[in-house]
């Protein structure tokens, strides 16, 4: 299977942002109903003066006028005035619910990466498809062959689990992470950024679902002040180039006092990175 990822479509990665939102809104939905079934009787009649002064009414079918409220008993008023904008926003939020749920099932229910999925072997060596399953883009995207920095001769030779030669114990740790959580990558990917040339960043990953490519620099010797003096100036560079720390530029450091954290890192890779 050849792919040129250039001819690819983007993914339809709005929906999986409606249905974080949706889930919210139905959180919400949830806490409001509960809420609700407080008991808070009686409506607002609220009377204002020439001068623009509000005054506030408990009224009731008995009362119609209603009973005068206090400013000492303002609590009784907005409990009523709190249930009677919580039901205005639930119809609005089921309404909402109705809309979006129609939507997603609508809109769902065939993708157009499928045509290609659904193709037998041979005739999926034969043509260039626009769309693909985000497992068939990251396959894709990891296939791509490319020339890796090197080592120097004599360099201690630190490996993966599964066999990738990287410069550093922490950097072993962190491809077997990325590697584990299914996380494509490439280590010391070739990448030209503007104003430093081509860089060979530790790690290039992509976030398969969003189709998101990432820088990911480990800095592991912060104890040294020189060290750590360049790891920032090379930071300040890579954001001048717009790639921004936290964005699309992700990080891990570590000092001799403060080792690598593989919570941390797989952090990381939950908010970034879909793993």
């Amino acid at each position: 299977m050849k792919i040129d990822l250039k001819q690819i479509i983007p993914n339809e990665n709005f929906t999986s942002e409606i249905r974080e939102w949706l889930a919210a809104i139905k959180a919400e939905h949830g806490r409001l109903q509960r809420q609700l079934m407080k008991h808070v009787e009686g409506r607002i009649r609220e009377v204002t003066d020439r001068n623009g002064f509000s005054r506030f009414y408990i009224a009731s079918e008995e009362n119609p006028n209603g009973k005068y409220v206090s400013k000492e008993n303002l609590g009784e008023i907005e409990a009523i005035a709190q249930r009677d904008y919580n039901k205005k926003v639930l119809a609005a939020i089921e309404a909402k619910i109705k809309t979006l749920d129609a939507f997603l099932a609508k809109f769902c229910g065939g993708d157009i990466a499928e045509a290609f999925t659904k193709l037998k072997p041979g005739r999926k060596s034969m043509v260039q498809p626009i769309a693909v399953t985000d497992e068939d883009y990251a396959t894709a995207w990891s296939s791509l062959p490319y020339k890796a920095k090197g080592f120097e001769s004599g360099a201690t030779e630190i490996f993966s689990a599964s066999g990738l030669r990287v410069r550093s114990k922490s950097e072993a740790i962190i491809a077997v992470i990325l590697a584990d959580a299914g996380v494509p990558f490439r280590y010391e990917f070739p990448v030209n950024v503007r104003g430093m040339g081509t860089v060979h960043p530790d790690f290039y990953c992509i976030n398969p679902r969003t189709r998101k490519e990432f820088i990911w620099e480990h800095f592991g010797m912060m104890s040294d002040r020189d060290y750590a003096e360049k790891a920032t100036g090379k930071i300040s560079l890579y954001a001048k180039a717009g790639w921004t720390l936290g964005s699309n530029l992700l990080a891990t450091f570590e000092s001799t006092a403060q080792p690598l954290n593989s919570k941390a890192v797989k952090r990381t890779l939950l908010q970034f990175l879909g793993a």
